[in-house]
């Protein structure tokens, strides 16, 4: 570690296990679907061209980064995933 930014003295505040795992051990757990969804609206652009943005960008994220999934809901994997980019992204 070179530097120490305001992000990580954050979390060292609220979880120093958290920063321990993350910063020193290289523990990194992609976030959840419902952080994925936000990541994938940081757009202004007309509604039909936002939804087809926020779908693709939600797609690479997915696909490039990775999305936690609980172990509770992995029976439900498939349908959380292909149902957050059609209904929740898409209209």
């Amino acid at each position: 570690m070179e530097a120490i930014t305001q992000s990580m003295l954050g979390m060292f505040l609220r979880c120093p296990h958290q920063f321990e795992r993350r910063y020193l051990r290289g523990e990194i757990i992609p976030p959840g679907i419902a952080a994925r969804r936000g990541s994938a609206t940081h757009e202004d652009l007309p509604v039909g061209d936002l939804r087809d943005a926020a779908r693709d960008h939600y797609v690479r994220l997915v696909k490039e980064e990775g999305v936690f999934i609980s172990k509770d809901q992995l029976p439900e994997k498939e349908k959380l995933l292909t149902g957050t980019t059609r209904t929740a992204l898409s209209g």
